[in-house]
């Protein structure tokens, strides 16, 4: 979570493009998409989390919205840094299954 917060800051041209057009016309937005939901899966897999009710992307979707909503609401002033990342921290656990 940490990384994608601060590449998402740090980059927020870059961030932009990832997901500038819509998911089915973009390979980087797929790209970002299936690593993501490996990644994921992978680390569900340590801890021995066995809910496999949804598909790994259910999972990275959920992840990715949450990550990309936040960042756009700190460039809007929504949240200072230390909201932001309190904010997604504990959201992610929901997100993903682990809370």
């Amino acid at each position: 979570m940490e990384d994608a917060l601060d590449f998402a800051l740090a980059n927020p041209h870059l961030w932009q493009l990832m997901f500038a057009r819509r998911v089915e016309e973009s390979a980087g937005s797929e790209i970002v998409l299936r690593r993501v939901a490996e990644t994921l899966w992978s680390a569900r897999r340590e801890e021995a989390i066995r809910d496999d009710t949804l598909p790994p992307t259910c999972y990275a979707r959920g992840w990715l919205a949450l990550v990309f909503g936040c960042a756009t609401l700190h460039r809007v002033g929504f949240y200072d840094d230390g909201e932001l990342r309190t904010t997604c921290m504990w959201s992610a656990g929901r997100v993903l299954g682990l809370a």
